[in-house]
C-alpha cells in the first residue's frame, strides 16, 4: 500500500488533493488485484466471469463466480461505494466514473487474456499494443485523477478515448513495465510482452537487441507528449489535466526505468523513509 500511495503521490502532489490521492491508491490497488487475477491465477472461463459480474454490479452475480473471487467481489463493490459517497458528499459530479472506469479496466483485462488464450500466431508490437496499451491501466489512473480534481465529463470522456498524450502515457507505461519486469515475469509466466513480440518481429536473437528498440519506442512516445504539450493553449485541454498525465508518466519512468521496483519496492526505501518517515 506504501508504494501504491508513493506513485499516486507523484500524480498528484498537491495538499489539496489529499483525499484525492486516498481514492487513487484504493482503486490501484484494487486494479492490481485484478492484474493478478487475469494474468496468473484464473482460467479464461473464470476471467470471463468475474468480467460479466463487474459489468452487472451486483451482489447477487457473486453466486456465479468461483470461490476464491467471491470476497474479493464483495469488497470491490463496498469500497466503490465508499468512494462514490465521499466524492458525493465533497460535490463532485462525477463519482459515477471511479465505477466506469473500474469496470472498463476488467474489460482490458480479459480482452488481453482472451487474445493471449486465442492467439497461435507470432504478432508484431504494434499488434501486441492494441490489447496491452488499455491493459496496463495507465489511462484509468489518469482519467481518475481527473475525477478527483473535478474535471468536467466532457474531460474526463476525452481522456478515456486514448487522445494522443494518453496514448503516448499508456505506450511507455506498457513497454517500459514489460522491459524492466522481463527478467523475472518471462520464467514465471508464459506469456508473450512486448520484448518477446519484438524479437519476433524483428527476429532478434538477443533479448538486449529488443530493450534497445522498445527504448526508441519510449523516446518516440515521449516526443508525442512533449509536442501535445506546446500545442497552442486554444488547442489543447487544459493544464491540470495535462499535467496529471505526465506527471503519472513520470512516475512510471521513476518506478521502472532502471528496474521494476514497484513489483521489488526495496528499492524505493531510501525515497519512501525521506516522505513518509524522515520528511523535512
Amino acid at each position: 500500500m506504501v508504494e501504491m500511495h508513493f506513485w499516486m503521490l507523484g500524480v498528484l502532489f498537491e495538499p489539496q488533493y489529499s483525499y484525492g490521492r486516498i481514492v487513487l491508491t484504493k482503486f490501484f490497488t484494487l486494479i492490481s488485484i485484478f492484474d493478478d487475477i487475469y494474468d496468473s491465477y484464473s482460467t479464461l472461463e473464470e476471467s470471463r466471469l468475474l468480467t460479466v459480474a463487474m459489468e452487472r454490479w451486483d451482489e447477487q452475480a457473486a453466486e456465479h463466480l468461483p470461490g476464491y473471487m467471491k470476497f474479493f467481489y464483495s469488497k470491490v463493490l463496498a469500497t466503490m461505494k465508499v468512494i462514490a459517497k465521499d466524492l458525493d458528499s465533497q460535490g463532485n459530479k462525477h463519482a459515477d466514473y471511479v465505477k466506469k472506469l473500474l469496470i472498463d479496466a476488467t474489460k482490458c483485462y480479459y480482452n488481453e487474456a482472451k487474445w493471449r488464450e486465442e492467439s497461435d500466431t507470432p504478432v508484431t508490437v504494434e499488434e501486441h499494443l492494441r490489447f496491452s496499451v488499455p491493459s496496463c491501466c495507465c489511462m484509468h489512473v489518469a482519467c481518475l485523477a481527473f475525477v478527483v480534481i473535478g474535471a468536467s465529463g466532457d474531460a474526463i470522456e476525452w481522456g478515456m478515448t486514448y487522445p494522443k498524450i494518453m496514448r503516448a502515457s499508456c505506450v511507455i507505461g506498457r513497454v517500459i513495465n514489460d522491459v524492466a519486469s522481463h527478467e523475472v515475469t518471462h520464467l514465471q509466466l508464459p506469456v508473450m510482452s512486448t520484448v518477446e513480440a519484438c524479437m519476433e518481429e524483428n527476429k532478434y536473437t538477443a533479448k538486449e537487441d529488443a530493450y534497445r528498440k522498445l527504448s526508441e519506442l519510449i523516446e518516440e512516445s515521449w516526443m508525442d507528449i512533449i509536442e501535445e504539450l506546446l500545442k497552442p493553449a486554444a488547442a489543447r485541454p487544459t493544464t491540470p489535466l495535462l499535467e496529471a498525465v505526465v506527471n503519472s508518466t513520470r512516475m512510471l519512468d521513476f518506478l521502472y526505468k532502471d528496474q521494476d521496483a514497484y513489483t521489488d519496492p526495496r528499492a524505493l526505501k531510501v525515497v519512501v523513509d525521506s516522505i513518509y518517515v524522515n520528511s523535512i
